[in-house]
């Protein structure tokens, strides 16, 4: 039975609380779906609002890093051309020879440009350190202080392994794609943009050739995408429920022996961890198959540039070194498309986790007792408007002692009286 098809609750498992005893029905928490994966991530970005001044860096270096590494082939191919007209007969001035002063100077230039971009990565992958830690930090607190204001069936409807999980799987999920596939997304699109702008530079010819190839690719990436949202939600529902049911297993261990329940038990965990190995293979094996068939796209369009690179050549209408230069871009040109198909299949598995957060965070709250002041001590109005007396109730125009016994009395009787109809 897939997890599409079961109810939106399931009971607890065989021992939610503390060595509490329910009747074996199943493991974790409700399955949780990708109701609002636009809702989630749009949350998602709001948390940063504290950052954008470390964002606004992050972003700069990246461009920076981005745009000193795609300048690289314009160097090498003026260096390749000035190598073609001294060595080939035709392309240079008779007896001109290899001019390699020229040669030293771009090599100088070059190797800045490999300096600078290495530098401006550094920081932007400093920085956004940084920024991903502190946002998951942030959001952890909210959760931790979440849980101290849930209502006890909150607690009871879930086994403690399953929200351990969302502390664990779920914000290392967040932690990490954060930390490692914004940058990459970031220069994805840098280098998608800078890598155009450079080819057009070069022959607009040749550059609406590779432009043929981005709908295909983007069409395969959606598709696949689509797919796999599924998938690794319910991967990381499985694992919430498996790691529950392990932690109430061991926590309940002598209960488990005393009710005959360890054919269940193993039953239990087969099943789910059965379920966990078909949503991670068939989330993996989705996601597998977008970089072959990106490189497969990419070759179509390596092919076409090649053949008409070599014609235009023939022709005098490029040198050789723009045509080198034009095919390390035309590379680059499906590398941040790879890229992004594959950050988007990160970011649909760090959607499930931080909808599975957010879900916890807009849980119900414990409605506060009226009767107790901020500070933790009940509060003479919340007695009296509990009980039906007066504020003076309890005086009966005598002053109450220092630790107000009398008023204590008469609102601890009349609490008694009603609350018990007695």
């Amino acid at each position: 039975m897939s997890r599409e098809n079961k109810g939106d609750a399931r009971p607890a498992g065989p021992l939610s609380g503390p060595m509490r005893w329910t009747p074996p029905g199943g493991v974790g928490a409700p399955v949780q779906k990708a109701k609002d994966a636009k809702g989630t991530f749009w949350r998602l970005v709001r948390r940063f609002g504290p950052h954008s001044g470390r964002l606004t860096v992050v972003f700069a270096a990246a461009v920076a890093s981005t745009w000193f590494s795609i300048l690289s082939p314009k160097i090498l191919a003026h260096i390749i051309n000035v190598i073609a007209r001294g060595v080939i007969p035709g392309l240079g001035a008779p007896g001109q020879g290899v001019d390699f002063h020229v040669i030293l100077q771009s090599l100088g230039v070059l190797a800045s440009l490999y300096v600078f971009s290495s530098a401006f990565s550094y920081v932007q992958q400093y920085v956004m350190a940084g920024v991903a830690q502190r946002t998951v930090y942030a959001l952890r607190a909210d959760a931790m202080d979440k849980l101290a204001r849930l209502p006890i069936r909150f607690y009871d409807g879930r086994s403690h392994g399953e929200i351990l999980s969302r502390f664990v799987n779920d914000f290392d999920n967040i932690g990490s794609t954060l930390q490692e596939s914004l940058t990459q997304l970031i220069t994805a699109l840098v280098t998608f943009v800078g890598v155009i702008v450079m080819m057009l530079s070069i022959s607009w010819l040749m550059t609406v050739v590779v432009v043929v190839t981005l709908p295909l690719s983007f069409v395969v990436t959606a598709l696949i995408a689509k797919r796999s949202q599924g998938y690794f939600v319910n991967r990381q529902a499985a694992l919430g429920d498996l790691n529950g049911h392990v932690e109430e297993m061991y926590t309940g261990h002598a209960i488990v022996k005393a009710f005959g329940h360890e054919a269940d038990a193993i039953a239990t965990f087969n099943r789910v961890n059965g379920e966990l190995y078909v949503y991670s293979w068939k989330a993996q094996f989705v996601t597998g198959i977008i970089m072959p068939l990106m490189n497969f796209i990419g070759n179509i369009g390596y092919v076409l540039v090649s053949v008409i690179g070599g014609v235009l050549v023939t022709r005098r209408a490029l040198q050789v070194g723009d045509i080198l230069a034009f095919i390390q871009y035309a590379r680059q040109f499906s590398q941040p498309i790879s890229q992004l198909s594959s950050i988007a299949n990160v970011i649909q598995s760090t959607l499930a986790s931080a909808e599975r957060v957010f879900d916890l965070l807009d849980e119900e709250e414990e409605p506060p007792d009226p009767t107790w002041s901020a500070d933790g001590a009940r509060s003479d109005a919340g007695l009296a408007a509990e009980t039906g007396l007066g504020a003076d109730a309890g005086l009966g125009g005598r002053p109450a002692d220092r630790y107000g016994r009398r008023r204590a009395d008469t609102w601890g009787r009349a609490l008694f009286a009603r609350r018990f109809r007695v």
